[in-house]
């Protein structure tokens, strides 16, 4: 029987960071339970404290993190005061115009300081109610949970109008499904968001999941070793759309049981030589998807991928140059196609990280064809998972 190698992946960043926003509501009184200890949730959780204190700089820095960024576009529109919301340079390569366009035409007031469309923003925040928002989501689901999770703020009964076809719309999904949780009158329906405030009291316990995210990165790597691995506390969830991966792993080969502890993975088949997956709900999941096939050396077509060009690097273009030795990557009319052109690798490689987190723990996952691979930067791994090379070091590969 070949033994089977148990690890740890962090908490929801995404269950989170919601958590966190709707947590500054005066009259919800939200203890979260195991909390996520990624970057980013550290990151919100300083700026949010740092808006809360009287005398605090009016200087909100949100490094890299496009969920903080977008999330306290408008919650700082909401919060009495003038505020300045900047990041890093990569940061302000990241739109935010159609978030911003709908809070000013909803009686907002945010200004660009520089290039229009993009960070630095300073937003002039305060007491203000509108009864509608409508938003362009083409660009980022996250737009439209922005708006979603100052609706208490908001003080009154509202709607967010948007297009359902738009990417990740399941993170959608997953706002809409945290915050009827805690008790509140939201729902979706005839396209639209609808919102009914009350200022009654909500006290209540939040126990985060486990993070589908993390665990994407340990299918591959059952995928390119073969060999079987333990997730504790890892179960399943309706509200995480990358739980998703469980149907689609196991087209791919992989199987996954669950029982008390966690979840086992196991490789049950080999991948098909020609694969096709829409990635409209579940972006998050090419970096894995291309390395899969890069490493298992099978064509593949990925469509509804073009927001990968909004993300913590421009990921289609990143992946395109990263691959280049072992694949040719082309991106043409929202599709991915992925051609591997090597059936040898090398013994060593060095890939540049970008600073992307899942741009690296994906990569990583070519130790079993490159038993040396090496980065510029494997640190940005701790903005969704700090634990990632502690656990990656103890497999056997």
């Amino acid at each position: 029987m070949v033994p089977v190698t148990k690890i740890d992946i962090p908490s929801s960043k995404s269950i989170t960071n919601r958590l966190l926003i709707l947590q500054q509501y005066k009259n919800y009184h939200i203890k979260i339970n195991n909390i996520s200890v990624s970057a980013d949730s550290i990151l919100l959780q300083k700026c949010l404290l740092q808006i809360s204190q009287p005398t605090s700089s009016p200087f909100v820095f949100v490094d890299n993190c496009g969920t903080a960024f977008r999330f306290l576009c408008a919650y700082l529109s909401f919060r009495t005061g003038e505020w300045i919301l900047d990041g890093s340079p990569r940061l302000r390569q990241r739109p935010i115009a159609p978030l911003v366009e709908a809070i000013n035409n909803a009686g907002g007031e945010i200004y660009y300081m520089e290039k229009i469309g993009f960070a630095p923003l300073k937003i002039i925040g305060k007491q203000w109610h509108t009864n509608s928002f409508t938003i362009d989501s083409a660009m980022s689901s996250q737009f439209v949970s922005a708006l979603m999770l100052c609706l208490p703020f908001n003080a009154c009964n509202a709607r967010i109008v948007f297009d359902k076809r738009i990417p990740s719309f399941q993170y959608i999904n997953l706002s809409l499904k945290l915050m009827s949780h805690i008790g509140l009158n939201i729902q979706y329906h005839d396209g639209a968001i609808h919102y009914q405030h009350s200022n009654k009291l909500i006290q209540t316990h939040i126990n985060v999941e486990a993070d589908w995210s993390s665990a994407a990165f340990w299918y591959l790597y059952v995928a390119l070793t073969n060999k079987p691995l333990f997730i504790n506390k890892l179960t399943k969830s309706d509200i995480q759309p990358d739980a998703q991966m469980v149907p689609v792993m196991k087209d791919l080969g992989v199987t996954t049981t669950f029982n008390n502890q966690g979840v086992l993975i196991e490789k049950t088949k080999s991948i098909p030589q020609n694969i096709e997956i829409d990635c409209i709900n579940n972006p998050d999941w090419v970096p894995v998807l291309v390395t899969l096939c890069v490493g298992e050396q099978t064509q593949a077509r990925l469509f509804n991928t073009k927001n990968l060009q909004f993300k913590e690097s421009n990921r289609i273009e990143v992946l395109q140059k990263e691959l280049a030795p072992f694949a040719t990557l082309t991106w043409k009319n929202d599709y991915l196609t992925i051609k591997p052109h090597t059936k040898t690798f090398p013994h060593q490689h060095f890939f540049h990280s970008y600073s992307d987190h899942r741009i690296v723990m994906a990569l990583a996952m070519l130790k079993h064809q490159i038993p040396h691979i090496e980065f510029d930067d494997k640190q940005c791994v701790k903005k969704s998972y700090p634990d990632f090379w502690k656990y990656y070091n103890q497999l056997t590969w």
